[in-house]
């Protein structure tokens, strides 16, 4: 008798045991999706508030900046270019200073407003990844895109302007973010 309990135990102890080491991978999954909605909503807030400070640092850059010159306008496509470094034969040819106003997570609805104050010369302007990005319909982007255009051209008529195209994807990138944001852009 002592020895069918002993059994008994051990089937119960094993059974628990499966029960157990099947519920790992549903509970690590629950908390993956949980620190996903959490995380995605945190680092929103921080691109809040760094697309905030960024824009704040630029209107306080623009108020001693020249107008007259080129700028780049876009998202953190533009803002990690090398536009000093890739422009300076540029500069020194025409006398014209390249400022960068690209912001990294920046959308098409409000580029523009770092732009104006310059009256630039010239302004070559990349927008839209992060709206597709986003989920922006295409429609919105659009209108943004067009409203953007029609600002610089009424507040700044002298100012020639480069708009580019979204850049294409590599559908074959390996890294989880690059896979979300190529699947919503292609």
């Amino acid at each position: 008798m002592q020895k069918n309990r002993s059994k008994g135990e051990i089937i119960v102890k094993k059974s628990k045991a499966v029960l157990l080491a099947a519920a790992i991978p549903t509970v690590l999954l629950i908390a993956v999706i949980l620190l996903v909605i959490f995380g995605v909503k945190y680092l929103n807030g921080f691109n809040e508030a760094q697309l905030d400070i960024k824009q704040d640092n630029f209107t306080s850059a623009n108020a001693t900046s020249l107008t007259g010159q080129t700028v780049f306008l876009g998202d953190s496509i533009t803002e990690y270019y090398p536009v000093a470094e890739s422009y300076g034969s540029f500069t020194q040819k025409t006398g014209s200073l390249v400022y960068n106003r690209g912001i990294s997570a920046e959308t098409s609805g409000h580029m523009k407003d770092t732009v104006i104050p310059l009256r630039p010369r010239n302004v070559v302007m990349l927008i839209g990844t992060n709206d597709i990005g986003q989920g922006v319909p295409e429609e919105e982007l659009l209108k943004n895109i067009t409203d953007s255009v029609k600002m610089i051209r009424e507040q700044s008529p002298e100012t020639n302007l480069i708009v580019q195209a979204i850049y294409p994807v590599n559908e074959h990138m390996e890294t989880l973010y690059a896979r979300v944001m190529v699947g919503k852009r292609t």
